[in-house]
């Protein structure tokens, strides 16, 4: 009887650590998802609004971390 018990514990412990590691999973991809989709809005809003150019845009939003080789073209460009 100890052991019947025992396992369903145990069973319950790992459907239990599943649980969690699901729910990062969704939060972490939601996280991203948000973070691209509101990247993409505010590039959007500089285009329309702004008049910015495409490119000038996701330049500006992105910094560096975009590494694209056009963004790096345009910095290096005097004005």
């Amino acid at each position: 009887m100890n052991r019947e018990n025992q396992g369903m514990n145990e069973n319950q412990f790992w459907i239990a650590i599943w649980k969690v590691i699901g729910a990062v999973v969704v939060m972490t991809t939601i996280s991203i998802g948000s973070c691209t989709a509101n990247r993409h809005y505010q590039t959007r809003l500089l285009i329309e609004n702004a008049g910015v150019d495409p490119i000038g845009a996701k330049c500006a939003l992105e910094g560096d971390t975009a590494g694209l080789p056009v963004c790096i073209q345009r910095a290096g460009r005097t004005p």
